[in-house]
This record gives C-alpha cells, structure tokens and sequence, in this order.
C-alpha cells in the first residue's frame, strides 16, 4: 500500500454557517490529519457533490432551506446508498435523528454536545460500520453468484464483473500462476484490460513478486501522476489512473492476482473490500480448480483406458489412429491433429489425420529436422507454439496455417525402443496454453501412439512374413507332388485333382473354413511315402506278390516317419498314415476301426479311392463313373464311414465328379 493514503472526504450538507464552522475546526483538531471536509447549504447543492463520485462519508443536517425532517436523510440516502450517514440534529429532534437510524443512517450527533473526540468517534466508526456492511453484503452477493457457477471459467468471470460494479472499476483482470512455474495467464479481463486476456506473462517485476508474496495490496492512485518503474507491464495499468493488485491467497500458496482499475482512488475501505473478495475467490477458484481437475484427470485415464482398448484388440493401424486422434482432440480441446510417420528415406508424411478443413496436412511432408516438427523429432522434444504466425523463425507451412486459421501448435516426438517413429501434430484455433498438466498428457499420449503404430507395423511385418512362409511351404509341397508326379506318370494328375475333390466334399460336410488348409495340405501329401517304393514296385503292370505288397503299403508309415516333425502341417498329417484305414478295421497300417480313424482320412478314403477307380493304372483300365459310384455304395459301412459316403453322394447327384482327363463328368442319376 503507498506510504500516504488519501484522505477521507467529507461531505458536510449545513444551512447554519455558525454550526459548519464548528464541525471544521472540530475536524482540524483530530489527531490524524486524515479527513477532507466539503460543504453544502442545501440539499440540492449537497446531492450535486454526492454525485460527482467522491464523497466517503456524509454529515447531514434534517433542517434544510430546500428539505425538512425524514424526508432529507431519505433523499440523501437514496443518492448515495453506499455512503455513511451521520445525521446532525438539536435536541429536540433526537427522535427524528432516531428514526433516521432505523432508516439506514450509521449514527446521529446532536448539536452543542460535539467535540473533536465523539466527531472523530463517529465517523471512525461509521466509515468502519460502512466498510464491513458493504464487504458482507459484496461477500453475499459474490457468493450467492458463485454458487449458481456451473464451472471455474463461470465462476471467475461472475467475481471480475461483480468486483467491477462493487467497486465502480473501468478494467479488472485475474490472473493465476501456472502451478510449478513463475508464469501467471490472465483466464479472465474485463473493460480496459479486456486485451489481456490469455496473455501469458513471467512474474518479472518487484510488485509481481510482493503482491504474490501474499503480504500485501498493492495500490497506485495516480500512475500517470506517479508511474511505477517497478512494473514491467505499465503501459498497460497507465490506461486507468488507479490500480490496486490483490493477491489469490489459499492456505496452501499464492495463485494468482486480482487486480482493478478505476478513474477515481481508493481508500481504506476500497481496499479492505478488495482484499476480502481476492480471500474469499482465491478459495472458490481453489476448490473448483482441484474439482475439474480430478474431473479431468479421469477423463484422461478413461481415455488412456480407451485407447489402450483400441490398441490391444485391434492391429489395424487406421482404426487405432482413428480412436486416438478422437481421444486426443477431445481431452486437449485441439481443434485438429496430425500423425506424421518417418518414411525409410527420413520424411515425414502424414499417416493420419482430425479436424482439419483441407487436405493440406496430407499433400505437405517434412524432412527430419525441417520445420518444428521435423526438429521436434531430430532433437526428441516436445515443441509448443501458443501464436503459431508469431513464431521465430516463422512456421514452414504456412499455406496450411493461413487455410486452417490455426493460431496454437504443438508437436512430440513418437519414439519406441529409443527410435523415432514420426512426430504428433495438435493445432488450436485459438492461442494455445501448454501448461505443465497439458503438455505432460500430450507427451502421454505421443507414448501411447507411438507404442500403437509400432506394434500395428510389427504385427504387419509378421503377417507378410507368415504369409510369405506359406507360400513357400505351399511351393514345397506342390514340388513334392510334381516330383511324385513326374516319377509316377500313371498316377500323373491324380494328386491334384483328389485335392479339388476333397476340398468340395469337406465344405458339404461343414467342416470349418480354417481347418481347410489342413485337408489341402494333407491331399497334396498323401502319396509321398511312395517316394521311399522302388519303381519295379511303383511301375509294376502287373499284380503286386505278398512281399511286394507288403513293401507298398509300408509308404503310409514312411509318410507318418517323414512328416512327423513338420508341426506347421498339424492336423493334415492324418491323411497321408491313415487314408488306406477301413471303417470296418481291415485297413491298414494300424487296423483302426470305425470313429477311431481320423475324420480327415475317412473324408479323404472316399474321394482317393473314387479317382483311383476312374483313373487308368498298370494293371487295368479307368472304370466309367456309374460303376465307381456304385463300388463306393458297397463299400458303405465297410470300408468307408457311411455318414461320408451319403454326402459324397448327394454330392455326385448334384454337381457331378471329375474325370482322369481333368473333364467334369454330368451327375450321376439315382437309381430307380
């Protein structure tokens, strides 16, 4: 507070002279020089003065030239509610001075019983009687305000606008202190300082340090008379000519500063109700504060909760950076943002994208180190620009700020495994405050999307490369054929085409889309153990002798010692042991009976010994396909699985078979 206050002015309304000489001398005799008396002989004259603003207290005769009795303190009053009211009255009219009181008056003197002690009393304690009526009925009102708040934004700017009519302020500003850091944000400004609002300043100046401090109000009643060196940021307080800073004090610290201008000073009484208002919002600004907050930091957990979903359930890359740039739109209140991936030749382009109007994000690229972001990735740390198009050095792409209005930027590295992986992108259409909460969730969330992206491309890399396995399996296995195939040139084709067969034949019996590789890869192997069987067994054209026959069926056991250490083939290695299985057990090499042979082989049994009988051999000619279907009705329940042999049927009624010669045969009749 300045080492002089100004003195307290005094209206004194008085048609005697006599009597209004008196009251100024007596005022002269006050130990503290500390009131300004002014004098009006009536009425009209007197509300004339009220008027103008100035006046801290009132000395008011009932007997006027121009008003008599009640009616003057009414008038009086009703001028000027704000200002005491010291009723001055003879002795005979103490009871009308009484009913003033009732009225609203702080006190009555009675004429020719005042001396400078009782006179300096009363208005002492009037002045103070005043100040606290005003600071609770200030107190009320704010409060009553606040409670109707539905957020902190509301509530501080209900406090400047109250604060600005209590005390007949032109500009009001409040300003909070960025926890952790000496940077204060105007979140509220009204009048003459209504331009400040969102600048950011560092708490710079020694008034700054000694208001937030918390030790003290800071008053200037003449800063164009008495500018202060000690602010940086004076142009702005020389647009009024008194200012007052208070500070936001909660038990905990300082956190901000309230601060008010006007054109007239400010007394005791200003001041003290300045500083109860600062004590009592700095505690409603706290506690809504730390209540969106927590609001908020459950918000953000929900949306890390939301997003970790997105990554664990789905390997999509485009789905899971769709759901995060929602996520994160939403929880840092960007108005767009942009994935920006590393390609192999170290540029980054955009992979993804929200909230943008043009395609302008998606036709720039950068390289590592151009621009903010791509040095944001270089350097590997988090960029924020509050006025983009103030930037030094300007922003590289400035086509896309101009077409997107962007005013507020940040970019963060996406690192994984200490690599850089690309750079995330928030634009704001508004200046952008990167406090500490903000830009630790922003550094958050570039983790989680770098995390995203890397496990999408590592699952990616994995897909190719089983698919690539497969299909080198696939091309081992076709070559196996074609070696069985080429060395024996009467079965030439029939690899091949059992596999078609029994694939259509699987799907009529429902089998289950994926264990389809399964029947395919074991139709393909299902004569490789005769690899192991010497040609003049192979190749015979004649009838087979016991040993011979012996040393052929031993090829299903050598395909089961071949392909036993193939795990990729799994379930398909049923069919090349166990296809020459019979449903009645005379089969071989185990003698399995019935639902003991494995499905796979019982489905394949029908379909191999159907083509064998329709397929030319050494030994004898190709049946027609009206007596192999008729074989294969016999051999039901002997030595295929009926259940199999009534599908396949239904199966040749309806689509026909497939010849030696690769013809599809018309399908086979039903018998009368």
């Amino acid at each position: 507070m300045s080492e002089n206050p100004p003195k307290i002015r005094v209206l004194l309304i008085e048609d005697n002279p006599g009597d209004a000489r008196l009251i100024a001398e007596l005022m002269r005799e006050f130990e503290h020089d500390r009131f300004e008396i002014s004098h009006a002989l009536d009425l009209e004259t007197g509300l004339t003065k009220l008027e103008e603003g100035s006046i801290q207290a009132l000395l008011l005769d009932l007997s006027l030239p121009d008003s008599q009795g009640l009616s003057t303190f009414i008038q009086a009053h009703e001028a000027s509610p704000l200002i005491p009211v010291i009723i001055l009255t003879g002795t005979s009219d103490r009871e009308l001075a009484l009913n003033a009181v009732r009225k609203g008056a702080q006190d009555y003197l009675v004429k020719g019983e005042i001396d400078a002690r009782l006179l300096s009393r009363a208005l002492q304690y009037a002045l103070e009687r005043s100040r606290r009526e005003r600071e609770m009925e200030a107190i009320v009102q704010i409060n009553a305000s606040m409670r109707m708040a539905t957020n902190r934004d509301e509530m501080v700017r209900t406090i400047v606008e109250r604060v600005a009519t209590l005390l007949q302020a032109s500009a009001v500003a409040l300003s909070l202190v960025e926890p952790g850091t000496e940077v204060y944000t105007t979140i509220e400004a009204i009048g003459d300082w209504e331009d400040t609002l969102n600048v950011q300043l560092d708490v710079q100046s020694e008034v700054d340090r000694m208001v937030l401090s918390g030790q003290v109000v800071y008053v200037n009643n003449d800063t164009q008379a008495n500018p202060d060196p000690r602010f940086v940021q004076s142009e702005i307080l020389q647009r009024v000519r008194a200012v007052a800073l208070a500070p936001l004090v909660t038990r905990e610290a300082s956190i901000g500063i309230l601060a008010i201008g006007r054109d007239r000073p400010y007394d005791d009484t200003d001041l003290a109700l300045l500083r109860a208002i600062a004590d009592m919002a700095a505690n409603a600004i706290q506690r809504a504060s730390l209540y969106e907050q927590t609001e908020r930091r459950l918000q953000r957990l929900n949306s890390l909760r939301t997003i970790d979903l997105a990554i664990s359930t789905s390997f999509n890359l485009d789905l899971t950076l769709r759901v995060f740039l929602e996520q994160l739109t939403e929880q840092l209140e960007a108005d767009a943002a942009a994935v920006l991936l590393l390609d192999p030749a170290h540029v980054l382009r955009c992979a993804a994208a929200r909230g943008f109007h043009t395609r302008l994000i998606h036709e720039h690229s950068l390289h590592l180190g151009e621009g903010y972001s791509g040095r944001a990735a270089s350097d590997r740390r988090t960029v924020a620009l509050p006025h983009v198009r103030e930037a030094e050095p300007p922003f590289s792409r400035a086509e896309l700020i101009s077409q997107e209005d962007v005013e507020g930027f940040a970019a963060a590295p996406l690192v994984v495994k200490g690599e850089v992986i690309g750079v995330l992108e928030v634009f704001t259409r508004f200046p952008l405050n990167a406090n500490h909460e903000w830009t630790d969730f922003f550094e958050t969330l570039a983790g989680q999307a770098a995390i995203a992206i890397y496990q999408a491309q590592l699952f990616d890399k994995e897909q190719r490369g089983k698919i690539e396995l497969e299909l080198a399996y696939g091309a081992t296995l076709e070559g196996w054929v074609r070696v069985l195939d080429l060395r024996d040139q009467e079965t030439e084709g029939h690899t091949q085409r059992v596999t078609e067969l029994v694939l259509r034949l699987a799907e009529r019996m429902e089998i289950p889309s994926a264990q389809m590789k399964d029947f395919r890869r074991g139709a393909l192997l299902h004569d490789i153990g005769k690899m192991a069987v010497p040609d003049s067994i192979l190749r015979k054209p004649g009838k087979l002798t016991p040993e011979e026959w012996e040393v052929m069926k031993a090829h299903t056991v050598i395909a089961r010692d071949l392909l036993e250490p193939i795990t990729y083939l799994g379930d398909a290695r049923q069919i090349p042991y166990c296809h020459h299985e019979k449903w009645d057990g005379s089969g071989y090499p185990q003698n399995l009976k019935g639902s003991t042979i494995p499905l796979y082989a019982r489905i394949f049994a029908v379909v191999d010994v159907y083509d064998a009988l329709t397929s030319d051999r050494p030994y004898r000619k190709a049946w027609p396909q009206a007596k192999a279907i008729e074989y294969i009705k016999e051999e039901s329940g002997k030595h295929f699985d009926p259940t199999v042999v009534d599908i396949f049927l239904n199966m040749m009624m309806l689509t026909g078979g497939t010849t030696a010669s690769g013809e599809t045969t018309l399908p086979v009749s039903p018998e009368p």
